[in-house]
């Protein structure tokens, strides 16, 4: 459904920027490049990245495990707390799970 609702978005964007604008419409002073259009989108799209599918040899993982990330936030909290360093929260989260 969203699919569907963007393409027909895509469509009327397209037809309404295939026609000429009116003679007497007064022309922009200053416009907008395409390439920070093009930015903007991309740096839209980059947090849903993080959410993609990750595969490993026999599975694919929609998320981390709850109990690896609640141990990883602990940890976290600890050094903030003064009883860990980084390099604790570092070894935890890059562990193979």
């Amino acid at each position: 459904m969203v699919a569907g609702i963007g393409a027909v978005c895509l469509l009327f964007a397209g037809f309404t920027l295939s026609h000429p604008r009116p003679a007497d419409e007064v022309k922009a002073g200053q416009t907008i490049p395409v390439c920070a259009f093009a930015a903007a989108a991309l740096v839209a799209l980059l947090p849903a990245a993080t959410i993609l599918p990750k595969s490993s040899d026999d599975a694919v993982w929609l998320a981390a495990a709850a109990r690896a990330r609640a141990e990883i936030d602990a940890q976290f909290l600890r050094v903030f707390d003064g009883q860990g360093t980084s390099s604790d929260v570092h070894d935890l989260a890059t562990q193979r799970l």
